[in-house]
């Protein structure tokens, strides 16, 4: 079934704005770079802001693009719902079960958990929705999602009712990116330091440095602002950003000390003007869980849990 035309448009934003030109997200959508030109500048002539800025050879999202763009998620998000929905009541004999799933972890377990859950339960559907952890967060509350994997935080798990539970499936923590200007500023060992050998640090010295961190609907952004108010680091600025490729570009060219979580670090180049440390303490803690309503079970329901359990324990003992 070809998509409605609203939602192959969010899909064409979405997608220029994830590869941050307009010629690679003409070929990832495999329309011609003039119709998809055209569409933006449409959309902007319309909507009467500027979605996008021009930055050497990349599109830079504006503040008015990342506020349609978190809309534009929602509305793919419950466009996919409203597919599931309907579908279910055009089958009812085909349980059909939804999965929210972080951007980042799904690409490396999404796949497995879809193949091996297609080939036990043909008689079922399972739909994956991708977005941050506050916005699946929110869907699962509403009723939306079955289940959600991702980390948690003390407000989430202030919000969720009894009827609702969750278990831990990844183990994560947060790493500390310094640039080196900034360690030498405040005295930290010259050492070398790498992804898979992280310095340590007893505690956070960087009081007053810039911070750069993720956007508000991302449990990161929730997690980092707890340990910057525990140390008291008070930054001078605050660089948000959803994206980790950036956060770990900004940090090294030395705008900031930034805060990634280690299993994104997996095999990753290391950096050559800044410091990767890991810290000693429960608050950097980046564990993903699994929520589920505990009152919508079905066979097919808890065998995806235990589906998800086995697929995070592969990726887990894959650990550099």
């Amino acid at each position: 079934m070809e998509a409605p035309m609203e939602e192959r448009q969010f899909e064409y934003f979405l997608t220029i704005a994830k590869e941050k030109n307009i010629s690679k997200a003409a070929r990832r959508l495999f329309i011609s770079q003039p119709t998809l030109s055209k569409y933006l500048l449409s959309l902007e002539s319309e909507l009467g802001v500027q979605l996008f800025k021009r930055n050497r050879n990349e599109l830079e999202i504006t503040k008015a693009g990342e506020i349609y763009q978190n809309y534009a998620r929602q509305f793919l998000a419950l466009a996919g719902q409203l597919k599931k929905e309907l579908s279910a009541a055009e089958n009812q004999e085909k349980e059909s079960i939804s999965l929210g799933i972080t951007p980042w972890i799904s690409g490396y377990i999404a796949f497995q958990i879809m193949n091996t859950f297609s080939k036990r339960h043909p008689e079922a559907s399972l739909n994956i929705v991708e977005d941050f952890g506050g916005n699946l967060f929110s869907l699962f509350l509403d009723k939306k999602l079955d289940f959600v994997l991702s980390n948690i935080t003390d407000p989430v798990r202030g919000k969720l009712p009894d009827t609702d539970g969750y278990v831990p499936v990844l183990r994560d923590r947060l790493l500390v990116v310094v640039p080196r200007q900034i360690s030498e500023d405040f005295g930290l060992p010259k050492e070398d330091t790498s992804f898979a050998a992280p310095g340590r640090l007893t505690g956070l010295p960087f009081k007053g440095c810039p911070i750069i961190t993720g956007k508000p609907h991302q449990h990161l952004h929730t997690i980092i602002s707890a340990i910057v108010d525990f140390y008291g680091i008070k930054p001078s600025s605050v660089i948000e950003s959803q994206n980790t490729d950036n956060c770990l570009n900004l940090a090294e060219s030395g705008h900031g000390i930034s805060f990634i979580p280690e299993l994104y670090t997996w095999n990753r180049p290391p950096l050559k003007d800044a410091g990767i440390y890991a810290v000693d303490d429960e608050k950097f803690d980046y564990t993903r869980y699994v929520y589920f309503h505990k009152e919508k079970k079905s066979p097919a329901k808890e065998d995806l849990l235990a589906i998800i359990q086995d697929v995070c324990q592969e990726l887990q003992a894959k650990r550099p």
